[in-house]
């Protein structure tokens, strides 16, 4: 058994959530439900199915990328929000959520496992968003057509790729951006070539 407060402190440095101040992810302990815990449980997505396996489980702790507090959010504990809410009460369950310090984390976070996927050797940070680099980019250990990649992707993340541009050109380098990085992600990658 271990304490609500060592693990989260412990959380709150080792991914270092203060250097992202920007984030509007409300990034820590999002719900204090019980001071100890025995077992945790890990997800995505703050729904109420995992909250509800976490409970099954007798699980006192729920550690997510995606919490339940966004900014100023929530603001009215209604609908189902109440209903989350009551079941991590009801359960004595910890809700923890850590969004872009957890993309951006050298090394293990969800960029810097990417990059270790597609083997991305000389890597350096980079595309800035809410004041802090979030991405990686670096050569590919060995250059290959987009296909090539787009299938060890779609192999390892048991998921469907998409290729846009040429497909008969040789990727060298690479830049890695989860999450919803957008045109600011594909404008930072052109630029860093």
């Amino acid at each position: 058994m271990a304490r609500l407060k060592e693990i989260t402190e412990y959380l709150d440095e080792l991914l270092n959530i203060a250097a992202i101040p920007g984030d509007y992810s409300n990034n820590g302990l999002q719900v204090e439900a019980a001071g100890e815990v025995r077992k945790a449980v890990f997800g995505v997505d703050a729904c109420k199915a995992l909250f509800e396996a976490a409970a099954l489980k007798n699980a006192g702790f729920i550690f997510v990328h995606h919490g339940i507090s966004w900014s100023a959010e929530p603001r009215r504990f209604t609908g189902i929000i109440a209903s989350r809410l009551e079941l991590l009460f009801k359960n004595g369950i910890s809700l923890y959520a850590v969004h872009l310090p957890l993309d951006a984390h050298p090394d293990i976070g969800h960029n810097a496992l990417l990059a270790d996927m597609v083997k991305l050797k000389h890597r350096y940070s980079f595309m800035e968003y809410c004041g802090s680099d979030i991405g990686w980019a670096g050569v590919l250990q060995e250059a290959c057509l987009p296909g090539l990649l787009a299938d060890k992707l779609e192999k390892e993340l048991n998921c469907k790729a998409e290729i846009f541009g040429s497909r008969d050109r040789k990727l060298e380098k690479a830049g890695i951006v989860s999450g919803g990085g957008g045109m600011d992600a594909l404008m930072a990658c052109i630029k860093q070539g």
